[in-house]
């Protein structure tokens, strides 16, 4: 699928830019303010060209995230000050414009850069440092130049399964009950792997650590404690029924 796969998403990311539907007002004013500045090499990572690849126009994300060249983001603070809301932990930046919540960062400040010297900071190679396959690819926002990057994502769509891409984080909580909001908003199933994974995660942290994770990071609950517990118990269930993966529609 990856060829096919890209002239889609290409397609699809072209349209919402130039076009959009209801849910996208706005973003191609927003990719624009990026794209005016051809040094900072801005690609959209995750989330937005995801859901684009699985809604089409009709997609409906919460945010963006933007990955940028390294050292930029000193430039976006004094180019986009007007937008800028906050820095956040790591050093990138949170900026809202047109309605749209945007997060930034440059290549050398992704946590699997900092941590793992087996990859180069490069864009190529930031699809290999996500958690999930569904959050591996990064798309270029140039003019006239897009271009994609990706590791398992086609196929991952394809299967429609979410699964693990890069286990290693330093958020386990957070990255087990965004897996489970991942899911059961696209209706994927979750592999085997990655089931195991969160099973061990409730193991070690417990189930209410899922909901301060949520609280924290979206700053709100998307998952309460009631729908965790059914989640798991079919985690469990599947899990223990030797079943390759759990889809989480029936929950």
């Amino acid at each position: 699928m990856s060829g096919s796969g890209t002239q889609t998403l290409l397609s699809r990311f072209d349209e919402a830019r130039n076009r959009g539907g209801t849910a996208q007002r706005g973003i191609g004013s927003v990719l624009d303010a990026f794209a005016a500045y051809p040094r900072w090499q801005t690609h959209a990572f995750g989330g937005f060209p995801r859901d684009l690849m699985v809604s089409g126009i009709n997609a409906a994300p919460r945010d963006l995230d933007i990955v940028l060249a390294q050292n930029c983001v000193a430039e976006v603070k004094a180019e986009l000050s007007a937008h800028v809301e906050r820095t956040n932990r790591f050093g990138g930046l949170h900026l809202s414009i047109h309605e749209w919540d945007v997060d930034v960062w440059s290549l050398e400040q992704t946590w699997a850069f900092r941590n793992d010297d087996r990859f180069e900071v490069t864009f190529e190679d930031l699809p290999k440092t996500t958690f999930l396959d569904v959050d591996a690819v990064a798309v270029s926002i140039a003019e006239g130049a897009s271009h994609v990057h990706e590791n398992g994502f086609f196929d991952a769509i394809r299967a429609e399964t979410v699964g693990l891409n890069y286990r290693p984080n330093p958020y386990p909580a957070l990255c087990a009950v965004r897996a489970l909001d991942i899911a059961q908003r696209l209706d994927f199933s979750l592999d085997a792997e990655l089931v195991s994974y969160i099973l061990k995660t409730v193991r070690e942290h417990s189930t209410s650590a899922l909901v301060e994770a949520q609280e924290s990071h979206f700053g709100e609950v998307r998952l309460p404690l009631s729908a965790l517990n059914r989640i798991i118990r079919t985690l469990r269930e599947g899990y223990n029924t030797g079943h390759g993966s759990v889809r989480l529609s029936s929950t």
